[in-house]
C-alpha cells in the first residue's frame, strides 16, 4: 500500500464485521472505507464509495490532479468491487461526528478573505457582522464572478456554478473510460455535509443540541435576493434583514417570538420569509442538478426495459425517498453526522436511508438480471 501512497487499517468489530480504511497520506483524500462481514463464507460487498474532495483534485484553479483517485479506482477495480464517487464541494469538520479536517481548496479560501460574502452569515452580532461559515460556498453566489480561473471576458473571474461545472467535466474526461463500467454512480454533494441544506446547526458557531439554530441569509448576495422577493410581493419593508424574533443557536423554539406555538412563522411576513429561503435552497439544487445532468448525461447508458421485479424495486426505492422527506420535515433539523466518507446524514433519518440504500442496490441487481 504504501507505494500507492495508501495505508491499510483493518479494525476488527465484535461479532461480525471487520472495517477496512484505506487511507490516504493526503490531508485532503477522505479514507475508503469498506464494510466486510467475516460471519458469512464468502462476502457479498460487490460496491466502495470514494469521496472526491475539492481540495485534493483542484489545488489550483483550473488544474486538476487525479493522481491518487487513479490508484485508489485500480485498487478497487483489483478488489472486483464497483465504485460510487462522491463530489463534495464542501469542507469537513466542526460538525458532530467529523472524522477529519477537511478545508475548501485554498484558492477559494483566500477568495473567501477578499470578499467574505461568499460564505454562508448569520445574524449581526452586538459587535457588528455576523459569523462566516466557511463549510460551503453561499448558494445566493452561485453565478456571482467570485472565484479565480476564469476568462478574461470575465475579468480572469468565474462563478462557484461554473467551478463545480468545470471540476464535473474534469472528472468525466479523465475517467471517462471507468464510467458505466467501474464506476457506477457518481453523487454530486449540494450543500454542507453533501446536502441539500443551510449550516444552520454548526458547533464551531457555538451550537449544540437542541437549539434551534440560525439563519444564514446575511451575506451580502442573500440580502439583495431577500430585498429582491420582497419589492416584488409589495413589501420592501420586508427586504431588509432576517426575522429579528428567531432566537440565537441554542433557543428553545418556545422562548422565541419566531418559531413559538401561534409565532410569526405563521403570519403573512413569516410565511414570505420561510417560502423565500425555502425555495432559494431548491433553487441553487436544481441548478446544480442541472449542471450534473448536463455534464454527465452523455455517458447515460441506453435505458432497458424493466422486469416486474425491478419494477417492484424501484417503487419500494421511491416510497422509501419519499418516507425519508417526510421523516426529515416532521423532525425538523436533526444533528448532522459525517462518516469516513464525507457523507453525512440527519441522525433522525439514518435507518430510513440505510434501508432505502439496501434497496436501491436491490433495484440495481433486479434491473441487470442479478439475484
Amino acid at each position: 500500500m504504501a507505494s500507492h501512497g495508501f495505508q491499510q487499517t483493518r479494525l476488527p468489530l465484535v461479532g461480525q464485521s471487520c472495517v477496512v480504511l484505506l487511507a490516504s497520506r493526503h490531508p485532503c483524500v477522505m479514507p475508503l472505507t469498506l464494510l466486510l462481514p467475516l460471519a458469512a463464507a464468502s462476502p457479498t460487498l460487490r460496491l466502495a464509495a470514494s469521496c472526491v474532495q475539492w481540495c485534493a483534485v483542484e489545488r489550483s484553479p483550473r488544474q486538476y490532479s487525479w493522481t491518487g483517485y487513479r490508484q485508489l479506482f485500480e485498487m478497487v477495480r483489483g478488489a472486483g468491487l464497483k465504485l460510487q464517487v462522491v463530489l463534495s464541494f464542501h469542507a469537513c469538520g466542526g460538525n458532530v461526528g467529523d472524522l477529519a479536517q477537511v478545508p475548501l481548496p485554498s484558492w477559494v479560501l483566500e477568495a473567501g478573505q477578499q470578499d467574505p460574502d461568499i460564505f454562508f452569515t448569520d445574524r449581526p452580532r452586538e459587535c457588528g457582522l455576523g459569523q462566516r461559515n466557511k463549510e460551503y460556498l453561499s448558494i445566493w453566489a452561485d453565478e456571482c464572478l467570485v472565484l479565480p480561473g476564469g476568462s478574461s471576458g470575465a475579468g480572469g473571474r468565474r462563478s462557484p456554478l461554473q467551478a463545480y461545472a468545470e471540476l464535473m467535466a474534469a472528472l468525466r474526461d479523465a475517467f471517462t473510460e471507468q464510467l458505466g463500467s467501474l464506476v457506477e454512480e457518481v453523487v454530486v454533494g449540494a450543500g454542507p455535509c453533501g446536502e441539500l441544506r443551510y449550516p444552520s446547526y454548526v458547533e464551531a458557531n457555538g451550537w449544540r443540541f437542541p437549539g434551534v439554530g440560525e439563519f444564514q441569509c446575511y451575506d451580502r448576495h442573500a440580502l439583495a435576493s431577500l430585498a429582491a422577493a420582497a419589492a416584488a410581493a409589495g413589501r420592501p419593508e420586508w427586504g431588509y434583514t432576517g426575522p429579528h424574533d428567531s432566537g440565537g443557536y441554542n433557543s428553545s423554539p418556545g422562548d422565541t417570538g419566531f418559531f413559538a406555538p401561534g409565532g410569526s412563522w405563521g403570519t403573512e411576513y413569516g410565511d414570505f420569509f420561510l417560502n423565500w429561503y425555502s425555495s432559494c435552497l431548491l433553487q441553487h439544487g436544481d441548478r446544480l442538478l442541472h449542471v450534473a445532468n448536463h455534464v454527465f448525461g452523455p455517458h447515460k447508458e441506453a435505458t432497458q426495459p424493466l422486469d416486474g421485479t425491478a419494477v417492484q424495486a424501484h417503487a419500494v426505492v421511491r416510497r422509501l425517498q419519499s418516507l425519508i422527506m417526510s421523516n426529515d420535515s416532521g423532525n425538523g433539523i436533526g444533528s448532522g453526522t459525517c462518516d469516513g466518507l464525507g457523507s453525512c446524514s440527519n441522525s433522525s433519518s439514518s435507518s430510513l436511508t440505510a434501508v432505502a440504500a439496501a434497496a436501491t442496490v436491490a433495484a440495481a441487481a433486479a434491473a441487470s438480471g442479478m439475484n
